[in-house]
């Protein structure tokens, strides 16, 4: 049996309390609001068990819940079905893949490959939720599947994102039993925005955020408490040149990427470095630009190097390659008989491989959402692996920046700078330039160390490494706060402690503006927690002070640039 984790627990509640204050019918126009959440999780942290929690819990609450989830491959859904098996047995869940030969459209839950499932209405019948994973893939194009499926299960026809439908539409919607125009999306993703349209609530889709790890505090906290391993960059001697490559679509043009870097002796160069790393490590990935460029790589392992790798990528006429083929490679890769995998935009999502602890970035590119994916792959924690170390020859680390806060990227016209970092004399690990210490070795860093801003000198993590301490509580005063930024009201909480230490934190059971955003769910289920269902005010809640369970101990981030309440023990 599988054991929820808090933070799958709190990603759950967290679709829960949207719905609960999100969504129903506009009062001006008698149409339905649009309410789609995002729960944004990072790679590793089981997003296959959330999605399989809340379709549990909600067919529990409501039984009559018809539930369709979409995804890209089959690997995703194999994974997925497989969660959900383990974590109730029984659930009526059937498949819907041309990839699995499976067409079980008329089951309760139906798992999808929505290139399958698309323009296939009515089959599928009403359904009241259409989960998304990997949600970062819905493009805004209007002839993107992702969009023309949801617009078919609402009203059984395609209408343009962004468009409202027509009264008659909506009507004709309402009277066919096989339309749900009050359709609920939710959306899972390690990196939810796109290329030209930065978070995916900026487009037609999605509305808002209802659960989100993926930045500085989200990876501090599961780095912290053992849910991700950390990545550990490595300063390369050969940087691949992309000068003059043509640009497609927000990112490099493959063939001319590939036509730019497929020299043998840059590959030569970058394949000795990185191997020159990876003595001491268990399990190897190389990601390169192209189907040539993969083949030559593995040439070079398995030949001039002697180190086993196997390939996956889709084949070409030159280099043909089967499904089987892929399958046989990543047995070997995944059961541990080889060591190297070398790939082409193949295992980026859906490959689950704790072990991996180094990884050779030979793939230059401009997205961000690809450049986490592929880091993704080597942030899961295993047995004896410490950290993943990766060497970006690609010089993909000053482009977009960090895993734990890469350049989102923005709306056109707006544009980033580069972070500065620091570099270990020690062990050569990229820190950021607040570190006062070497995240990988634990060298001290001079007070005056000189600081680098240069293209190749980033870091893939941005946080330090957290340093957490437990304190115990002596007492706890509540007090009105007003911010002065926004003006908005909170409660200011002063907890005293051991050790003559006092640290704060600022809470609202109240909505900002009418929206109930964010702190305002965090605020009510910091109330939840200490008492029960919150007031609707702050001061009703500071009313009820003298009656709030006083956490026993905390911990707290200390070497936070302010210390940070990291969780509290009753």
């Amino acid at each position: 049996m599988i054991q929820p984790r808090q933070y799958q627990i709190e990603s759950v509640d967290s679709i829960f309390q949207y719905f609960d204050t999100n969504g129903g019918t506009d009062p001006k126009t008698n149409f339905p609001v649009q309410a789609n959440p995002i729960v944004a999780m990072q790679t590793g942290l089981g997003k296959s068990i959330c999605i399989a929690l809340f379709i549990q819990r909600a067919m529990q609450y409501y039984p009559q819940t018809r539930f369709i989830m979409g995804t890209h491959v089959k690997e995703l859904l194999l994974q997925n079905f497989n969660k959900l098996k383990t974590i109730w047995p029984d659930a009526p869940i059937g498949f819907y893949s041309a990839g699995l030969n499976k067409k079980e459209y008329y089951k309760p839950i139906v798992y999808g490959g929505i290139r399958s499932m698309i323009k296939k209405f009515p089959i599928f019948g009403y359904r009241d939720i259409f989960i998304i994973d990997e949600a970062h893939l819905v493009s805004e194009d209007t002839e993107g599947s992702y969009i023309k499926f949801i617009w078919e299960l609402k009203y059984g026809e395609y209408v343009l994102p962004g468009e409202q439908p027509t009264k008659e539409q909506f009507e004709k919607a309402l009277a066919n039993p096989n339309c749900n125009p009050y359709l609920k999306v939710v959306g899972f993703s390690a990196s939810p925005w796109r290329a030209g349209l930065g978070l995916l609530t900026n487009g037609s889709i999605f509305t808002d955020f209802c659960y989100n790890s993926c930045n500085i505090t989200g990876w501090t906290k599961m780095l912290a408490e053992g849910y991700l391993a950390p990545l550990y960059p490595r300063p390369t001697q050969t940087t691949l040149d992309v000068s003059g490559v043509k640009i497609t679509n927000g990112d490099f043009n493959q063939a001319d990427l590939q036509a730019k870097i497929d020299r043998k002796d840059i590959t030569s160069r970058c394949l000795v470095e990185l191997l020159q790393h990876a003595h001491n490590r268990r399990c190897g990935l190389i990601f390169a630009s192209g189907i040539e460029h993969a083949e030559h790589i593995a040439e070079l392992m398995n030949g001039t190097f002697n180190e086993e790798c196997v390939i996956v990528h889709s084949g070409n006429k030159e280099y043909p390659r089967t499904k089987a083929d892929n399958d046989k490679a990543l047995k070997l890769w995944k059961s541990g008989q080889v060591k190297w995998a070398v790939n082409v935009n193949a295992l980026t999502t859906g490959v689950d491989k704790p072990e991996l602890d180094i990884i050779g970035m030979l793939r230059p590119t401009l997205s961000s959402s690809l450049w986490v994916q592929m880091l993704g792959r080597g942030t899961r924690p295993a047995e004896g692996k410490i950290a993943c170390i990766v060497l970006d020859f690609a010089g993909n680390t000053p482009r977009i920046g960090p895993v734990d806060d890469p350049k989102i990227p923005r709306q056109k016209g707006n544009a980033d700078g580069d972070m500065p970092v620091k570099i270990c004399g020690a062990c050569g690990t990229y820190n950021h330039a607040r570190a006062t210490e070497c995240l990988a070795c634990g060298t001290p860093f001079p007070i005056n160390s000189k600081l680098s801003s240069t293209a190749s000198l980033q870091p893939l993590l941005r946080s330090e490494m957290p340093i957490t301490e437990t304190f115990n509580v002596v007492r706890a005063i509540y007090q009105p706060h007003i911010q002065k930024s926004t003006g908005r009201n909170f409660i200011k909480v002063a907890y005293y402690c051991d050790k003559l230490k006092t640290f704060f934190e600022y809470v609202t059971v109240e909505p900002f503006n009418g929206k109930k955003d964010y702190a305002y769910k965090m605020g009510r289920d910091w109330f939840r927690q200490r008492m029960g269902e919150p007031p609707e005010t702050n001061k009703e809640a500071l009313d009820l002070s003298e009656h709030l369970r006083l956490p026993a101990k905390l911990n707290v981030w200390i070497n936070a640039q302010k210390p940070q309440i990291m969780s509290v023990e009753f």
